[in-house]
């Protein structure tokens, strides 16, 4: 499945950058870039109430400045992901653009996050202030806390 998709992309607004940035984007002609798949299928998005609840009740906390990442141990063979932005944070517009962040940098870098595990990404109040470049940072550094945290989460489920 190909989808194109426009300059005005989350990350930076430059086809060109976006394409050195990310190997997956290939060119056109016409300032598009297209994406082989950029999708977020719902195999790996927590859905459910439950399943959200569940992962906070059970999982391993990692904190950074701005998110909490609760990570758990899961049956599927793919890392699953959730994200939680109250109102406290910010509107419903600054709720978007973080969640938004958050799934993109879930999906161009999904090594990031530990595999066979649900993730649920919390959102601080300074997480309205921070650009899409600057989430993605963030994440990045907490990645081997989230390594770490999975083992532990590993650790709680066989016992």
């Amino acid at each position: 499945m190909t989808r194109t998709l426009h300059a005005a992309c989350i990350l930076n607004p430059r086809p060109s950058t976006v394409a050195l940035m990310n190997p997956e984007f290939r060119h056109q002609g016409d300032g598009k870039i297209t994406a082989l798949d950029c999708s977020f299928p719902k195999t790996l998005r927590l859905r459910h109430r439950s399943e959200f609840l569940h992962t906070q009740r059970t999982g391993t906390r990692v904190h950074t400045a701005n998110f909490v990442i609760v990570i758990c141990s899961n049956k599927h063979n793919t890392s699953r992901l959730g994200i939680t932005v109250t109102k406290k944070v910010a509107g419903s517009v600054g709720r978007n653009r973080i969640k938004r962040a958050v799934r993109e940098v879930f999906r161009c870098s999904i090594s990031l996050f530990p595999a066979r595990c649900d993730c649920v990404v919390i959102a601080k109040r300074g997480a309205r202030h921070l650009a899409p470049c600057a989430v993605a940072q963030e994440l990045s550094k907490a990645g081997r806390a989230m390594q770490r945290a999975r083992h532990r989460a590993m650790a709680n489920a066989q016992s």
